[in-house]
């Protein structure tokens, strides 16, 4: 009551290609797999942490002068880096009310102001007692030009600013 008969021998090409799919399935869901959870994982760019760290610059307009009682400044850096003059610093704000300020900085070479004008640097709004960091390229120069000179900046004035929204 058994079978008795030979059972038909698969041809050979089966198993190297069910081996092939197997693999290429598998690769394609891991993929997958790895792709959603990238989606899932990785900021969007809309979500800004709040940090410490420079932000990118915001378009801020300046409204008024800022009065010495409104704002504290210290600039940290002021150097030339691969040609281009860098600068940055902090900025708290003592106003009594969230505010955005634009620093005006002297970048000076020698007794020479950089580009014949001051550097606009936006701070975006910062609430009050709190404080931000601030920097910015201002711009490039010819190595020849400013060979042994090392800048120097000087806050010339501050002012306080307003965001443009989009």
């Amino acid at each position: 009551m058994g079978h008795t008969d030979a059972v038909a021998e698969r041809p050979t090409w089966i198993r190297p290609v069910v081996s092939i799919l197997l693999v290429v399935g598998l690769g394609a869901l891991v993929l997958a797999g790895a792709a959603w959870l990238a989606v899932k994982v990785l900021p969007d760019g809309e979500d800004d942490a709040e940090d410490d760290d420079v932000d990118v610059p915001a378009e801020v307009v300046e409204v008024a002068p800022a009065t010495p009682d409104q704002y504290a400044v210290q600039v940290d850096r002021c150097e030339v880096v691969d040609d281009l003059v860098e600068v940055g610093g902090r900025l708290a704000n003592t106003s009594g009310a969230p505010q955005a300020f634009v620093v005006h900085l002297a970048v000076l070479f020698g007794d020479q102001l950089f580009d014949g004008q001051t550097a606009d640097i936006a701070v975006p709004e910062v609430r009050d007692g709190d404080d931000a960091a601030w920097g910015d390229t201002v711009g490039s120069v010819e190595p020849a030009d400013v060979a042994g000179l090392t800048p120097a900046c000087e806050v010339d004035r501050v002012g306080l600013g307003e965001e443009l929204v989009d």
